[in-house]
């Protein structure tokens, strides 16, 4: 068996404490350190959400994405001599932008206040940051 006897001195005097190198070097299993070494060390990045604040920044992401949806696929191909479409597309708009900023501002505190390290979380930061900047460049940049 191939082995490193100065590596095995290194490993064991600097990690004696470590779960992961308690069978290091096992005879039956030569490499059941590396297997515990990944289970122990498995990022969260690809798990679901894990509190509620990060299910509330994706529940508000889910209804972002719908509503942009909607509003790109029914409200704009309308005609504009619709009486209703004037009264009700601004509210929507706002109500939809509001949705997006939520989404951002609860992923935010999920990430930075709850250590939630999910994709998912991540993903929702996507859509505060772009609501974020249209609001910005709408009243900052004169027309």
């Amino acid at each position: 068996m191939f082995s490193f006897p100065g590596l095995r001195f290194f490993v064991l005097l600097n990690l004696s404490t470590s779960h992961a190198m308690m069978d290091f070097g096992s005879q039956k299993d030569p490499f059941r350190w590396r297997r515990k070494m990944t289970t122990l060390l498995s990022s969260s990045f690809w798990r679901r959400p894990a509190t509620r604040l990060g299910w509330w920044a994706v529940g508000l992401l889910i209804a972002y994405v719908v509503m942009s949806v909607i509003n790109s696929a029914v409200f704009m191909r309308l005609p504009e001599d619709i009486s209703w479409r004037q009264t009700l597309l601004p509210f929507y708009g706002i109500f939809m932008l509001l949705c997006g900023l939520a989404a951002g501002i609860v992923a935010l505190i999920a990430l930075i206040r709850k250590h939630e390290r999910s994709w998912l979380v991540w993903l929702s930061l996507l859509p505060g940051a772009s609501v974020l900047f249209l609001l910005l460049g709408e009243f900052l940049i004169p027309h």
